[in-house]
């Protein structure tokens, strides 16, 4: 008993003897050398970007702690602007830069700069909020302050984040 797939099979092509093979084996190798194109384009992408440098920057509030009859106690507000080399290459930080709200930059000083940092390496560059405080208001800002630094690299790419500054009380807003 035939099946109603072959039937209407049989139908459609009467003679499977009439076909041309050529073409259809043409067909599959021009399918064939499409795969295999987009296979080397993925390999290519997925090579350039195990390459490139992946830098997290993150910026928080933070102190630092003095010792003092049994107990710490903070005794100057900081600002940490934190990189972190989560790419697969070696990576040289020359500067950290600060972009105010009116698009005036500010270099940050400071003796960590320039750092070479390793797979997975971390450096933090501490900053005393008094300092923030005094150039923004320099800048005649007010209020909470909306602020993008970001790190340069040996080869002038910049890693990027954005965060926030309160005047009033001198320290960072968690973004």
């Amino acid at each position: 008993m035939k099946s109603r797939f072959l039937i209407a099979f049989q139908r459609m092509v009467p003679n499977i003897n009439d076909w041309n093979w050529n073409a259809i084996a043409a067909i599959g190798q021009w399918l064939g050398a499409i795969a295999t194109f987009a296979a080397v384009l993925v390999a290519l992408k997925q090579s350039r970007d195990a390459s490139q440098a992946r830098i997290k920057v993150d910026v928080s509030g933070g102190s630092i702690y003095s010792e003092g009859r049994g107990e710490l106690t903070p005794t100057e507000p900081l600002v940490i602007f934190s990189a972190t080399n989560a790419g697969s290459r070696v990576v040289t930080l020359r500067s950290l830069i600060l972009v105010l709200p009116n698009k005036n930059r500010q270099l940050i000083g400071s003796p960590e700069l320039p750092k070479e940092l390793q797979i997975a390496e971390q450096v933090n560059i501490l900053c005393p909020c008094e300092t923030i405080h005094s150039i923004f208001t320099q800048q005649g800002l007010e209020g909470r302050v909306k602020v993008s630094c970001y790190f340069v690299d040996s080869l002038g790419n910049r890693y990027a984040t954005k965060w926030k500054f309160d005047m009033e009380s001198k320290s960072v807003i968690e973004h």
